[in-house]
């Protein structure tokens, strides 16, 4: 993870920690997800995919660490409910004009999920 990286994920951790925890009662889950590009060198396809999966997990597991072992105890023992990692290789890439824009397709993507109102 860049130091660019890093700063922006300590301003939006700062927005986003508390909005959850003011929205506890209500949260189900908060989803760190990780996309690769589709590229892989000269590789076969089998590879190219379990690289990019593995490349996609570590992505996500990067993000939701950092984020993580910058809370106090109280808020990781919550988000321990909550915190969900994955990767999706690139089964998600971003097209653009018909072509994949592997720079947007290189991504973490954070998804909350509310609890369903029957709950």
């Amino acid at each position: 993870m860049t130091d660019v990286q890093k700063i922006f994920l300590d301003k939006f951790s700062k927005k986003l920690m508390p909005f959850l925890n003011a929205n506890q009662s209500y949260i189900e889950a908060l989803a760190i997800n990780g996309h690769t590009s589709s590229e892989w060198g000269t590789t076969n396809f089998t590879n190219r995919y379990l690289k990019n999966a593995k490349l996609s997990m570590n992505r996500s597991y990067s993000t939701l660490s950092y984020i993580f072992l910058k809370q106090n105890r109280a808020t990781q023992t919550w988000l321990t409910k909550i915190l969900v990692g994955s990767g999706f290789s690139y089964s998600k890439k971003i097209i653009v004009e018909d072509e994949e824009d592997r720079d947007k397709s290189r991504r973490v993507t954070f998804k909350i999920a509310v609890k369903n109102e029957k709950q």
